[in-house]
């Protein structure tokens, strides 16, 4: 009785080594995607490749979003993707002209930066970077809404934090700004400009990519016009 315990135990530790490496050889079993379409396999390799690039040799990831064009078989579009674990950071990732450039950077200047230096080097039009702002804009919201550390408050949805946005930062200084970027039609050259020599801060730069993405603050603001300050 105790050999054939003994026996069984050895073959479901086998079963399981075997599972488990085969899994890491097949990840797409573990259903990575879930973005609106099928992806080549040369997101998945970018994607493993930079997990492999800060030393992460294998992990599960998934990646999110949903791509800019009715064409379900054309992959242009900004996603997202983030490590299965509760520590891992998000990361942003564009298929543009079936190139893919992951954003390393997490901190706001940063993502701003990289995708205006990658917007240029690809000439990427105006529409396609408006999108990618409005996804910005809707990214820093979700990883900076739970919280306002300098009232040390805390909001109970993403409505909530952008009223704080608009009510408690100077909304018309951030729409001159948008209004000198628009006259210019470059938006990808003076986006991180206007960001550093107008010294704007976390706030004010999502407000800004918001306005560049074309969110519809007038409808968060509850009649607040955007232009005419607030009484």
């Amino acid at each position: 009785m105790e050999i054939n315990k003994f026996c069984y135990i050895i073959i479901v530790s086998i079963m399981f080594s075997f599972e488990t490496g085969f899994a890491k050889r097949n990840e797409t079993g573990l259903n990575w995607n879930k973005t609106d379409r099928i992806l080549p396999i040369y997101v998945q390799d970018s994607i493993q490749n930079f997990y492999k690039s800060i030393d992460i040799d294998y992990c599960m990831y998934f990646l999110y979003g949903k791509g800019i064009n009715e064409d379900k078989e054309n992959p242009d579009g900004i996603y997202s993707f983030k490590m299965f674990s509760s520590h891992s950071h998000t990361h942003l990732l564009i298929i543009y002209h079936s190139e893919v450039y992951i954003v390393k950077s997490i901190n706001y200047g940063g993502i701003v930066a990289e995708i205006c230096r990658f917007a240029q080097k690809k000439n990427i039009d105006e529409a396609f970077l408006e999108k990618t702002c409005l996804i910005c804009f809707n990214y820093l919201l979700d990883e900076y809404q739970t919280t306002d550390e300098e009232k040390n408050i805390e909001f109970a949805n993403k409505d909530d934090f952008i009223s704080s946005l608009l009510f408690s930062k100077s909304m018309d200084e951030v729409y001159k700004v948008y209004m000198e970027i628009k006259s210019h039609k470059n938006t990808a050259e003076n986006l991180p400009f206007y960001i550093l020599t107008k010294e704007l801060d976390e706030k004010e730069t999502i407000l800004l990519l918001g306005l560049i993405g074309g969110y519809d603050f007038k409808q968060e603001s509850q009649g607040w016009k955007i232009g005419e300050g607030s009484e």
